[in-house]
């Protein structure tokens, strides 16, 4: 009698507890925070395209330093430094020995290149220096660069700004043109209005003296 009353007993319990598991409600599982797609960086906006043109007798580029598409005309010698892009030659010709027997060994035949001639010569890519002596010559670049131009001419900046070439001094030329050159200079003259003649600023104005106010 008493290991059926504990038989009992035990299924007694065995059945209270699995009747307090399904009573019991599910703990509320709370959904994980879902993260939110990391922001892609804005589009940096393409580079502006400037353009130089120049034209003259005695033409030199003491210096040029960018990237784009120089296309140069003229009679003369043409250096190239370190170009990762193209040149096209129509005229001119690669100089593989220089005067005196001077020649350039690898791997400076590869970063340093010379040309001599009378024709066309196209320059395409990003340059660290490019240098030229032409007895007549004319310059046509488009892209981003900065120059350092010498001889008997002119030449123009973004189509717009014209500049005076001089044989014994050059002329910086940055294209295109950065917006610091395009602002006016507070030392400019001001124009004179038709009719009349500038007047000063408030500021600049004297005061009346003792017989105007009388």
């Amino acid at each position: 009698m008493r290991r059926t009353a504990l038989v009992g007993l035990l299924f007694l319990a065995v059945a209270l507890s699995g009747a307090q598991e399904k009573n019991t409600p599910a703990p509320n599982k709370t959904p994980a925070p879902t993260q939110a797609a990391p922001k892609q960086p804005a589009p940096k906006p393409a580079p502006k395209i400037g353009s130089l043109t120049a034209k003259g007798v005695g033409i030199k580029i003491a210096h040029a330093r960018g990237e784009g598409t120089l296309t140069i005309k003229g009679h003369g010698f043409v250096l190239v430094y370190n170009l990762q892009g193209e040149i096209v030659t129509q005229g001119f010709r690669e100089l593989k020995q220089l005067p005196r027997g001077v020649t350039l060994d690898p791997p400076m035949d590869k970063r340093v290149r010379i040309f001599h001639g009378k024709g066309t010569l196209t320059i395409k890519g990003k340059f660290d220096t490019i240098r030229a002596a032409l007895e007549e010559g004319e310059i046509d670049f488009r892209g981003g660069a900065s120059f350092e131009i010498m001889g008997v001419g002119s030449g123009k900046m973004d189509g717009q700004k014209e500049f005076t070439l001089y044989p014994s001094a050059a002329t910086g030329v940055i294209v295109p043109i950065p917006d610091w050159m395009q602002q006016p200079s507070p030392n400019e003259p001001k124009p004179i209005p038709k009719g009349g003649v500038l007047q000063p600023k408030q500021s600049e104005q004297q005061p009346p003296t003792e017989k105007e106010k009388r």
